[in-house]
């Protein structure tokens, strides 16, 4: 039940190829509003990167919120994929819900841009739950609250 809450949709776990320029529009998207906590955060696995909260987003979205580009300053530094920097012009594989890669949240780049290559047999709540229980003795432990993947330079 407390899977559900968090999780509450019943998305697909796509799988997609994509630019890591895209990457790096989807993440200056997603931290557009730090320090301010938003709905559209980007949850992130297997990277770890610095938002600099000093600089203005320079982020520019349509009239519905969604993503149209980057018209200044990056506020997003030091992108690491698997320890090594990022290279925009290099293809990633990732891991998504199917309402993200759809241009949910108005991440609108990865419906522009994203090439889908699989769908999981799961969907992300039945996926968490089962990962919780087989791989975590049904617990999450205090360490997985400790992130350091996402650095924040403040005023």
């Amino acid at each position: 039940n407390t899977v559900l809450n968090v999780l509450p949709y019943s998305n697909d776990i796509v799988i997609a190829r994509l630019s890591g320029q895209t990457v790096l529009d989807a993440l200056e998207f997603g931290c557009r509003n730090m320090p301010v906590k938003s709905g559209g955060f980007p949850q992130v696995s297997g990277m770890e990167f610095t938002v600099d909260t000093t600089a203005e987003s320079s982020v520019q979205s349509d009239e519905n919120e969604n993503f149209v580009g980057v018209s200044g300053t990056r506020r997003v530094l030091d992108v690491l994929i698997d320890g090594k920097p990022l290279n925009p012009e290099r293809m990633y594989t990732i891991a998504t819900t199917s309402f993200l890669i759809g241009g949910g949240d108005g991440y609108k780049m990865f419906a522009d841009h994203a090439e889908v290559i699989g769908t999981m047999q799961k969907v992300d709540n039945i996926l968490f739950a089962d990962y919780i229980e087989k791989n975590l003795s049904g617990t999450i432990p205090p360490s997985y609250r400790q992130g350091t993947r996402i650095h924040e330079i403040q005023q």
